[in-house]
């Protein structure tokens, strides 16, 4: 049975084991950014500025997204090692003519690593985890500290403390109100 990849941490402990760099930064590009399947297609690398800290999209809303460091030390090395095509997408076919990768080739490519690092992630859950922390460009590849009173700091072990506390702040004001009116 595979893992679940539940956090950017999961994806971390086990990006190491792809032995590709352009499947390498196409997983790590996707879970620090949230880019879309057709923003992934469709970016070239003059989308990214010079120092691989943002990107900018085109399309029918066109974004600019911040880079997060370990997703940059992988785009860094695919772009020196992505042979020379005469296409200009970003993230080419490594056999025949090199063309830019397909929605089905994207799959193919998290389903194969998703199967051979046995952790459980597709592309909707990979994009999903650019949303699971407050600050995904301070994001950094590093080992998790103990857990302790500090823990609820660190965004990478709380799953976006910003969504949880409004939603608890509100249930207990209208615990509050009910026991207030139950008690008259």
């Amino acid at each position: 049975m595979k893992t679940p990849l539940n956090t950017i941490n999961d994806l971390l402990l086990s990006i190491d084991k792809i032995d590709r760099s352009r499947d390498k930064s196409l997983i790590s590009l996707i879970a620090a950014t949230g880019l879309y399947i057709d923003e992934v297609r469709h970016l070239s690398p003059e989308d990214i500025n010079d120092d691989l800290s943002k990107l900018q999209t085109s399309g029918k809303r066109p974004r600019q997204l911040t880079i997060s460091p370990f997703a940059k030390e992988h785009l860094h090395q695919w772009l020196l090692e992505r042979p020379k095509s005469k296409h200009k997408a970003l993230f080419i076919s490594l056999t025949g003519n090199k063309s830019p990768l397909s929605q089905r080739g994207i799959d193919n490519i998290l389903r194969k690593w998703s199967d051979s690092i046995n952790l459980n992630f597709n592309y909707q859950k990979l994009r999903t985890l650019s949303h699971t922390t407050s600050h995904p460009d301070s994001l950094s590849k590093q080992e998790d500290p103990p857990i302790s009173s500090s823990a609820l700091e660190d965004s990478r072990h709380s799953i976006s403390i910003t969504r949880t506390l409004p939603i608890l702040s509100l249930c207990l004001v209208l615990l509050y109100k009910v026991y207030k009116s139950l008690s008259k």
